[in-house]
């Protein structure tokens, strides 16, 4: 009886395989075209690596505490190296574990919408959206953080209270301890849990608290406990000072869509910072900076930062990879794939406001989706920063091809 039942349920996903052998030889075949495996930031993932097998802790290479760079990563890539794994193995893993991870979520996408054609678009533009492809070939941490905002939105939407709320926090936490700009997920969950019942609200809100303490607390009491503050990363500050404020000011008296338009700013905020911290605290340091360039600031400058901001992480391939593994003319593959991606992002538009799935899966995939975009914006906006939005971005795609798809068929008819 029950090998009957898992029959029929093998059946019903075996729609999934030619994709998924279609896309898992790509992956494979563009890991193998490439010899790059590092990126300028692998080695700040690499070295707190060292200091866990170590057993000293997160380090940077100048043996200081380390606290910009969380230690989600890091013990993924202790993992590995403790059975033995070589860089470029562990680069291969990732292509493998990302496609695995993909097809668990079409396959749970097919059972919730009972649509093929939702569930195979998903996992094609998941799996295949340049961004991510080009990210997998490298040691960096982008990808595992998007897998698990992918598996929280699964955990979110079916949150019923209790043990769904305490999972979806558990996740939540993950995903922030991975990847710090993961840290609105931690903020939509917790929205979520609070209205994801009628009855006991506040009970579900604190499961979920109690997940997102679980496994983000103890970082951030080690935070606190180093720096005398709490902080997920010290990375915020910077990125907060240069890269946002500073953005702004810089987009106020530059075009839109300029070349480096922020590296004057970027320069001068950094001798200023470095200045400033011979004889005054890093704190006092950023919050007087920051004031300095508010004052050169303005509203049009943030809305300029928010438009191209959105354009490179909404349009962007994330890396030369495409190009050095294709052999492919740079400019005329961004522009291909600014294209490919702008079709995307329409259908996932027309996906938010479609039937063919759960209303509430819609609008936390929608939330989580502006959420990530919202957070990506200032001067450093580049197509990888997407990939932590590729979950909730490629369920609206499929729901979206399947509802123009539909759209078709009955104009015809």
């Amino acid at each position: 009886m029950h090998f009957c039942v898992w029959s029929k349920r093998l059946k019903s996903i075996m729609f999934l395989s030619i994709p998924a052998f279609i896309v898992l030889l790509a992956h494979i075949t563009f890991r193998l075209s490439s010899v790059s495996i590092y990126q300028p930031d692998s080695h700040t993932y690499i070295n707190p690596t060292f200091g866990i097998l170590s057993g000293i802790g997160l380090v940077t290479d100048s043996g200081a505490i380390e606290t910009s760079r969380t230690p989600g990563y890091p013990i993924f890539l202790a993992l590995c190296y403790a059975v033995g794994l070589s860089d470029l193995s562990i680069s291969m893993l990732q292509h493998i574990l990302y496609v695995f991870c993909g097809l668990l979520a079409a396959v749970w996408l097919f059972k919730t919408s009972d649509s093929r054609m939702i569930s195979s678009a998903f996992f094609c533009l998941f799996c295949l959206d340049p961004a991510p492809l080009a990210n997998l070939n490298f040691i960096l941490s982008d990808w595992i953080g998007g897998i698990f905002v992918l598996f929280f939105l699964i955990i979110a939407f079916g949150d019923s209270g209790g043990t769904h709320s305490l999972a979806s926090g558990l996740v939540a936490g993950i995903a922030v301890v991975i990847r710090p700009i993961n840290l609105p997920v931690a903020l939509v969950g917790s929205v979520n849990s609070f209205f994801a019942r009628n009855r006991g609200r506040f009970l579900s809100l604190i499961f979920f608290l109690i997940g997102v303490g679980t496994t983000l607390g103890p970082w951030l009491y080690r935070q606190h406990h180093v720096l005398d503050r709490w902080t997920v990363s010290t990375l915020g500050d910077w990125q907060m000072t240069a890269y946002k404020i500073g953005g702004i000011t810089a987009m106020s008296s530059n075009d839109i869509f300029s070349k480096n338009p922020f590296d004057s700013t970027i320069d001068l905020t950094q001798s200023q910072l470095e200045a400033c911290l011979r004889d005054r605290s890093l704190e006092t340091c950023h919050a007087d900076i920051r004031s300095e360039l508010l004052k050169k600031a303005s509203l049009l400058g943030a809305l300029k930062l928010a438009v191209r901001s959105v354009a490179y992480v909404a349009l962007g391939v994330g890396d030369d990879e495409i190009e050095v593994v294709t052999g492919l003319d740079k400019q005329k593959t961004r522009i291909i794939s600014a294209l490919g991606l702008a079709i995307a992002w329409l259908l996932a538009t027309v996906g938010v406001f479609s039937s063919y799935a759960p209303r509430r899966l819609r609008i936390l995939a929608s939330v989580l989706v502006v959420a990530l975009m919202g957070i990506s914006i200032g001067a450093e906006a580049y197509g990888r920063f997407r990939i932590a939005m590729i979950g909730p971005f490629a369920i609206l795609f499929g729901v979206g091809v399947n509802a123009t798809y539909q759209s078709i068929r009955k104009f015809r008819h």
